[in-house]
């Protein structure tokens, strides 16, 4: 309704005015000639008319507005994906000219964050740096021992005496993440 009373021609609240002027015209009209009350049909078909031609004027220009509205946001859309694309072009091209030695500070950055990320649940029995704690020290063992025993873990077997608390921590960690975090624990 807000958008027929911003149209240009009959608002709604003078469409329903004429139609209750039509109305109240019969009404009153009930005990006048055959030519009053052709007069009175008449005007009520005008009135119909007119109501019809500005609903009909109101719904093209909604849909005009409709129109507009889906080309300007598939025209963003269409821009935003060919920036997308393009920075997603520019970092693979600049990633495919990089050396293995340019690269691997990059992967030990990313591996680092994974690996803390990892480590978190770790802390409250081993330590922030694997000094120990309710669990044995971790820093400076051997990396392939401690891969081994997580496994071992992650399977349900037993290792030492708390090997049940560990099976949860585990259960869920891929190969590439026990790696990853044990590639962390061995930086302490």
């Amino acid at each position: 309704m807000i958008l027929l009373n911003a149209q240009p021609g009959f608002s709604m609240r003078s469409i329903v005015g004429l139609s209750l002027s039509a109305l109240l015209s019969i009404g009153l009209l009930s005990g006048c000639s055959e030519e009053s009350k052709q007069k009175a049909s008449d005007a009520i078909e005008n009135a119909k008319e007119m109501a019809q031609d500005s609903m009909e004027k109101a719904q093209e220009t909604i849909e005009e507005s409709v129109d507009e509205a889906t080309e300007k946001m598939d025209e963003m859309t269409e821009s935003v994906t060919d920036s997308v694309t393009e920075t997603v072009e520019e970092t693979y091209e600049k990633a495919k000219s990089l050396s293995a030695a340019e690269a691997a500070p990059m992967l030990l950055a990313e591996n680092a964050t994974a690996g803390v990320d990892l480590y978190k649940s770790c802390v409250g029995c081993h330590g922030a740096k694997g000094e120990g704690g309710v669990g044995p020290r971790l820093a400076g063992r051997d990396a392939e021992q401690m891969i081994a025993n997580l496994k071992t873990y992650r399977e349900g077997g037993q290792v030492g005496p708390m090997s049940s608390l560990m099976t949860p921590y585990v259960k869920n960690l891929s190969d590439t993440d026990l790696k990853t975090m044990v590639d962390y624990i061995s930086q302490f």
